[in-house]
Order: C-alpha cells, then sequence, then structure tokens
C-alpha cells in the first residue's frame, strides 16, 4: 500500500513538473493518447517561407495527412531547429534524420524521426495497468 502510495505520487509530481510533456495534437486527436511511440515528421514549405510539420506514424499518413494544430490552426515552423525545439519541449526525443528519395533516387527532403522519452513510455504502462 505504501509503495503504491509513493508510485502514486511520484507519476503525480512527474506530471505537476511537466505538464505538456508530449502533448503533440495533430487533426485535433492528442498523439500520446493514440498509443504513439515514435513519429517521422516532414516538414513541407508553405508560400510564406513557413513549414508545417506532416506526421506519419503506423501507417496512417495513408488515410489522412496529419499535421500538427494547435487551437485551430497550422502550426507553422521557420526551420529545422525550431520543429527540434518544439518537439524536445513537448516530451520528443530526435533520433535520426533521413533523406527522402523520388524513385528515380532524386533527393525531395529530409524526414526526422521522435521517438518518447522512456520515462514517459513507462509512466503510460504503469498508468494502464492501474
Amino acid at each position: 500500500m505504501v509503495t503504491r502510495a509513493i508510485f502514486l505520487s511520484g507519476i503525480l509530481l512527474l506530471l505537476v513538473e511537466h505538464p505538456n510533456a508530449a502533448q503533440i495534437y495533430a487533426q485535433g486527436h492528442n498523439i500520446n493518447n493514440m498509443s504513439i511511440y515514435t513519429l517521422s515528421v516532414v516538414l513541407v514549405k508553405q508560400p510564406n517561407g513557413s513549414f508545417l510539420a506532416s506526421l506519419d506514424f503506423r501507417g496512417r499518413r495513408k488515410d489522412v495527412v496529419w499535421y500538427i494544430k494547435e487551437g485551430v490552426a497550422h502550426k507553422a515552423f521557420t526551420n529545422t531547429d525550431d520543429l527540434m525545439g518544439y518537439m524536445s519541449k513537448n516530451g520528443w526525443i530526435f533520433t535520426e534524420r533521413q533523406d527522402i528519395l523520388s524513385t528515380s533516387g532524386q533527393f525531395l527532403g529530409d524526414k526526422y524521426m521522435f521517438r518518447k522519452s522512456m520515462e514517459q513510455i513507462s509512466a503510460e504502462e504503469n498508468q494502464k495497468k492501474l
């Protein structure tokens, strides 16, 4: 009983310290609530020079193109550093960058891979068990 109380208070402390950790919303859905542990992100250049982050996870992009949204507006990034800072601030860890190539081998852009922190995954797994 004491162990459970200590564990729950630890989770509560984590939530109080990091209330927005890994809370990425796309198309009005919280990606965290969908058991998503890895994301691939492609920055799509807009006519005004900003970038939108197109998300791909578990093949869902085939159904609908997911973009990060804040409120009703799409989240715009100025560059890759802006994206990295945003994702890091929200609890996602950058793992690698991959080239996107056409079928003919022409370079089309970059894809950035992110994953949740192990602490976040552990907390979610423990929450499911309770």
